[in-house]
């Protein structure tokens, strides 16, 4: 799987911080794939570890859900989390790990 996270046939862009927090992410042993093939406020991350999933949308700090990102969001019953940082991500990760 390449390490690079890349945005193809979606016109959304990628955020600042989400190749590095997909890095981090493979380097702490989790599955990763992107989600932005599926578009309509679809989270940037598909993630698995400890034989859990999870999703994470990616946001630089400020940064606001688009319309569709909130609609999403808001209907989604599953686990999904939005992170700012590489901590953030390795935090929820670590979570997931331990079987939780």
């Amino acid at each position: 799987m390449d390490a690079e996270v890349k945005r193809t046939g979606h016109s959304g862009k990628v955020d600042g911080n989400q190749t590095e927090i997909a890095d981090a992410l493979r380097a702490f042993g989790c599955s990763v794939t992107s989600g932005a093939p599926l578009g309509d406020g679809f989270p940037d991350l598909i993630c698995g570890a400890g034989r859990n999933n999870f999703l994470l949308e990616c946001k630089m700090p400020g940064e606001k859900f688009t319309p569709k990102q909130k609609k999403w969001h808001s209907e989604w019953r599953g686990c999904a989390h939005v992170v700012y940082t590489v901590a953030d991500a390795l935090a929820i990760a670590a979570h997931y790990a331990k079987g939780k």
